[in-house]
């Protein structure tokens, strides 16, 4: 994308041309957008604005923790299960996308929450047990129940 004399983007008509990556030998145009569009999109699995805004795949994160938090609360899984798919499922689906995020640390203690509250009682781990020890930022911790944020 051209950047005009003023520091501004330049628009699709005085810039035209298209974008064609290669999907496993089978060619795709991407679609271009105007930079001063509202609405998120879907790239790569993370939902983003042309301006950085993340409000949407916060949504989307949320959502997904809402969705599997509900879903282990509602199951009957033994603490082994319950570790695994903690570990294995929805952390994954939350830590993904956080390279190329930039999740405010209080959103993501809004994504976590409902992780937090429904995986321990399913692991077997006491609500009494200290954070510290659960989320694994003690060098004798439980694992990866926390998403370490680099501020």
């Amino acid at each position: 994308m051209e950047v005009g004399p003023d520091g501004k983007y330049i628009s699709k008509a005085k810039q035209p041309g298209s974008l064609c990556l290669h999907n496993k030998g089978r060619p795709e145009t991407i679609e271009r957008l105007e930079v001063t569009e509202l609405e998120a999109h879907e790239t790569l699995g993370i939902w983003s604005h042309p301006d950085g805004m993340m409000i949407d795949e916060v949504n989307a994160l949320k959502s997904k923790a809402l969705k599997w938090a509900d879903a282990v609360r509602t199951k009957r899984i033994n603490p082994t299960e319950a570790w695994c798919s903690i570990n294995h499922t929805i952390m994954k689906s939350i830590e993904c996308p956080l390279a190329a995020t930039s999740i405010s640390k209080k959103d993501m203690q809004d994504i976590m929450r409902p992780i937090l509250q429904a995986a321990p009682p399913k692991a077997r781990i006491q609500k009494c047990f200290p954070c510290k020890l659960v989320c694994g930022t003690c060098p004798k911790g439980l694992g990866s129940m926390t998403v370490r944020l680099q501020i």
